[in-house]
């Protein structure tokens, strides 16, 4: 991977795959029109999202897992997979789905992943406070596009 670049200019060094199959925005890449959905544990098997891993060649695999669209068990059924296969993170949202990280999901991952692999908070983090949270939940890492308005003002607008 060289000096690629996303939407907010930020270079990009790791990988990052996300498993979900409803997306909203049904895009081509993450859901061709015309295909079923299937249980999510069926998108990316375990040897799949391995042999990714093995891909990256030592950056950091993220595996998004869009929770807003996931039941419970789902959800726990994928803190089992993901870790499993040797992912560097488990991460809550894209962003662009029709909600971004809650607490519970926070405490499901920390309680279900137990260590195996770090866990992402992203999407929808609008105050100080959930910052603190999250990060007190079990969240390794944050992710927001409004942290620097939030860390030197304390107000960052609205989230989902």
């Amino acid at each position: 991977m060289s000096n690629m670049k996303d939407a907010l200019g930020r270079t990009i060094d790791y990988m990052r795959i996300s498993i979900t199959d409803r997306c909203n925005l049904r895009c081509k890449y993450c859901m061709p029109y015309g295909v079923e959905c299937v249980p999510r544990w069926d998108i990316l098997s375990l040897e799949e999202i391995r042999a990714v891993k093995a891909a990256c060649h030592g950056k950091l695999l993220k595996v998004i897992i869009e929770t807003c669209l996931l039941t419970d068990d789902e959800k726990i059924k994928m803190c089992d997979i993901v870790p499993e296969a040797g992912a560097d993170f488990i991460k809550t949202s894209t962003g662009f789905s029709t909600g971004g990280a809650t607490f519970h999901d926070i405490e499901l991952f920390a309680k279900h992943v137990a260590g195996r692999c770090k866990i992402k908070a992203a999407g929808g983090i609008s105050t100080v406070e959930d910052i603190e949270k999250f990060l007190d939940l079990g969240a390794d890492r944050l992710g927001t596009s409004r942290a620097v308005k939030l860390l030197t003002s304390g107000e960052a607008g609205s989230g989902y």
